[in-house]
């Protein structure tokens, strides 16, 4: 923030409204300042006021929160170690919101860091709702489900966690039944098929009733 009379330990800064803090303020200069701001995701877009006061001397300016991207879909889903994907799909909203075309990541559960053994290509953003790359899966990859976040230095994609929304699950099939869509394990255990409404479940075959799990 530009300004005049910051000194360091004495000018504060302030942003209105809710769902956004403020944590270190950091004065360059007389004339500039630097802080950490944290965004909730439950901020709404819009305007708001940033104040930064040293003693009775006050510094207006105007910070805007815009639409955070949003991924809704993912085409395909599933994948395998070793196996090359030619053509994935990421739809979603607010792509427009990226500076520049984001790198793709995934993100193996549990983990902080994207997976180096998964790897986005030829990354293009078609528009504010569709995102297209190529993507390898290694050989050696370890069979989890993957979070899938487009991210730019400064803007990345939010939402809640979901199967078949933003989750790419890498399993490893060895027979596909052509009846009802279903897909067996290797280990022949677990079925992954798609239940009369379209949605994709896995069901475990040695349960008795067998019981259902709704991946999205």
């Amino acid at each position: 923030m530009e300004g005049a009379g910051f000194v360091q330990g004495a000018t504060t800064l302030s942003i209105s409204g809710t769902a956004v803090t403020v944590g270190s303020v950091n004065v360059v200069s007389a004339t500039s300042l630097a802080a950490v701001i944290t965004i909730n995701t439950a901020a709404l877009a819009g305007e708001r006021t940033v104040t930064a006061r040293t003693g009775l001397i006050t510094f207006n300016d105007v910070f805007t929160i815009v639409p955070a991207p949003l991924i809704t879909s993912l085409n395909p889903i599933i994948g395998n170690p070793g196996q090359a994907i030619s053509n994935f799909t990421i739809t979603g909203s607010n792509f427009n919101m990226f500076p520049s075309t984001p790198d793709v990541v995934f993100i193996p559960t549990g983990a902080s860091l994207p997976s180096p053994g998964v790897t986005a290509a030829n990354v293009r953003l078609i528009n504010s709702t569709t995102i297209t790359f190529s993507l390898s899966l290694l050989a050696t990859l370890v069979v989890s489900d993957y979070r899938v976040e487009a991210r730019s230095p400064r803007v990345r994609t939010q939402g809640t966690v979901l199967p078949g929304v933003n989750v790419f699950a890498v399993t490893r099939f060895s027979m596909i039944e052509q009846v009802t869509g279903r897909i067996f394990d290797a280990d022949s255990t677990r079925i992954l098929f798609l239940d009369d409404s379209g949605f994709l479940k896995i069901r475990n075959r040695s349960s008795e009733p067998e019981t259902d799990t709704k991946l999205h």
